[in-house]
């Protein structure tokens, strides 16, 4: 066996990079999950925990959380919008939360397509959260949607997208 040229090693040195930091960021959306799960079942420390475990050792959720793929982000911000929507129905819409909401929201559309799927729980959120506090729900729904038409005019702009996904 020849060994590694300069540029196959840094070829391979980024991408053990980007497994590791996928491991890394799916690691971390394990915790909101755990986070979401104790708000949801305040009284069972250990029902949190088992359904942080099945969400973390997922046959799916492991394979895809040790590859380089943006499929790993989407599926770990998903994690971390159910945190927020758990956290946003017990405490109430804020200007942070719907902050919070449309950062997680924004960088789930930039990520990838499927990030739009993001838009209706986030958007019912704010519908339901309009019933006691309707200022903040006017405000944070505007703010939606102006990141949806914002991110839907950065994608329009890469060549891939609209050649093969926003074709007519």
């Amino acid at each position: 066996f020849a060994s590694p040229t300069p540029d196959q090693s840094a070829q391979l040195a980024a991408l053990t990079t980007m497994r590791l930091v996928g491991v890394v960021i799916s690691t971390a959306s394990t915790i909101f999950m755990f986070l979401a799960a104790r708000r949801l079942w305040p009284r069972s420390a250990w029902g949190a925990l088992a359904a942080a475990s099945l969400y973390a050792f997922w046959p799916q959720f492991v394979f895809i959380g040790s590859m380089a793929t943006n499929d790993l982000l989407i599926t770990s911000l998903a994690a971390v919008l159910v945190y927020l929507i758990v956290r946003t129905q017990q405490e109430g819409l804020t200007l942070v939360h719907a902050g919070l909401l449309a950062a997680v929201t924004g960088a789930a559309l930039l990520t990838k397509l499927n990030g739009l799927a993001f838009v209706v729980p986030t958007g019912l959120v704010i519908v339901l959260a309009a019933v006691t506090q309707r200022r903040t729900a006017i405000v944070a729904l505007g703010g939606l949607l102006a990141l949806v038409a914002v991110a839907l005019v950065l994608l329009s702009g890469m060549d891939f997208v609209t050649g093969q996904i926003l074709q007519l």
